[in-house]
């Protein structure tokens, strides 16, 4: 399974001001300055009592206006495990001052 503990840590490691073009596409013609200020990244379990994040967005499926999780539905959790209930699903919070082109997808996926 997925360690969040670990992947949370890694997630903090990017706070603060960094050169981010190793996690971009590059866009040389436009962009010059590839340092970015991560105020804020994290790995979020949705239910998880030890985060500030509202997740109530994710767990209704984005019906709040969030981006949403897979609709999930009222009655259902991110977390159950019972026959035929979705997996449980986590998600990257990240809040910064300014992005590069594709910063956060890449981010992600590493």
């Amino acid at each position: 399974g997925l360690d969040l503990e670990k992947m949370g840590d890694a997630a903090r490691r990017l706070e603060g001001e960094h050169d981010f073009r190793n996690f971009c596409k590059m866009d040389v013609k436009n962009v010059h300055n590839h340092a970015r200020r991560i105020l804020e990244c994290a790995v979020v379990a949705p239910g998880d009592s030890r985060t500030e994040h509202d997740d109530r967005a994710w767990l209704d499926g984005g019906h709040g206006g969030g981006a949403g999780a897979c609709g999930l539905g009222p009655g259902r959790s991110a977390s159950s495990s019972a026959s035929g209930a979705p997996p449980r699903l986590c998600y990257i919070s990240v809040k910064g001052t300014a992005f590069l082109w594709h910063q956060v997808r890449c981010v992600a996926a590493v």
